[in-house]
């Protein structure tokens, strides 16, 4: 089994791992940082001591290391997000159901199940029969197509766009259109 990688935070001194842990936890704000660190120091001091301790090459390094580390974690979520969403956008109703409606229990186990919403199924037994009712409902396909529209960048929700007339045109417009369409910020 091969050995594990040290991290480069765990060589740091105690109280330089625990400032970089709380560095980050707090959003990157070194006074508050190095104040929960070491308690008695006072805030401007704190502020001083916390750039000075970020520069130091060791400190500096552990941070990017530990920082791209959570980065590569989160790539790879988001990733699966995507994927995911991929499937939902790419699903179809007969890959679940056979041509006479039937759930095809049977290729179930096989079956991307992470795109539907539901499955229910109920029993109705009687002394002379028994009947089993099934359905599903899959996850919304149109939205996981528009989601993956916005991620890619194709279309843009709202696009708001400002011109500026001298007042004679102004008046052309508004003549034309009525005063409803200009918005008279800053005149």
């Amino acid at each position: 089994m091969p050995k594990k990688k040290k991290r480069k935070i765990d060589s740091l001194p105690p109280k330089y791992k625990e400032f970089l842990l709380n560095y980050i936890s707090l959003g990157k704000h070194g006074r508050k940082a190095y104040m929960l660190t070491y308690p008695k120091t006072k805030p401007h001091t704190a502020d001083t001591m916390a750039s000075r301790l970020l520069k130091k090459v060791k400190v500096s390094e552990a941070l990017q290391e530990y920082l791209d580390g959570i980065f590569i974690e989160k790539e790879k979520e988001i990733s699966k997000m995507f994927d995911n969403l991929l499937d939902i956008a790419n699903s179809d109703i007969s890959d679940y159901i056979d041509e006479d409606g039937n759930i095809k229990v049977e290729e179930f186990d096989k079956l991307n199940t992470y795109v539907l919403a539901q499955y229910d199924k109920t029993v109705n037994e009687t002394d002379s029969s028994r009947n089993v009712k099934q359905s599903i409902k899959m996850l919304d396909k149109l939205k996981a197509i528009s989601e993956l529209v916005k991620i890619l960048g194709m279309v843009q929700e709202k696009v708001e766009v400002s011109v500026n007339f001298d007042k004679e045109s102004v008046k052309d417009i508004q003549d034309i259109f009525g005063e409803q369409i200009i918005s008279k910020k800053g005149s």
